[in-house]
């Protein structure tokens, strides 16, 4: 939040459309799978970046988080409800749309100062910066580079 990552939510919102991609640069080409084009382009960067262990992949991302919400000893129900999964038995389904509405801010928030990323250093990372939407319908750009 302190990065103004809740401004640029705001920022895409106002721009785009409450139905926009957050990160409009990296939104699959219509008719394509919601991540297959993003997941492509970080497995090509990733290998780009010297990382050869093949099961580094985007996906990681949401295993690292899972295990780490476990080891923080987050509810289930709420670190699900955080990923955008949601529990497969018909009573952990009921409510689990509105997240916010569901466990509220507080709650929210609490689960997430409990995940920790030991060893991962943040402070090269800026607050965000508005800036006008380069995106074309042609996937994310072969030559971004992380920051």
């Amino acid at each position: 939040m302190r990065l103004g990552f809740l401004r640029h939510v705001e920022d895409v919102r106002s721009r785009d459309g409450a139905d926009a991609w957050l990160f409009p640069l990296v939104a699959p080409v219509k008719g394509t799978e919601r991540s297959s084009t993003w997941s492509k382009w970080f497995g090509r960067h990733l290998r780009a970046q010297g990382v050869t262990d093949t099961n580094k992949v985007f996906h990681s991302f949401r295993h690292r988080f899972k295990d780490e919400a476990r080891a923080g000893n987050v509810k289930v129900e709420v670190h699900n409800a955080l990923m955008g999964q949601s529990d497969a038995t018909v009573g952990g389904r009921y409510g689990a749309k509105e997240m916010l509405q569901r466990f509220g801010v507080k709650v929210l928030q609490e689960a997430v100062a409990k995940i920790a990323y030991r060893g991962l250093d943040l402070s090269r990372v800026r607050p965000f910066v508005v800036v006008e939407s380069a995106r074309s319908d042609h996937g994310p750009p072969a030559d971004t580079k992380a920051s």
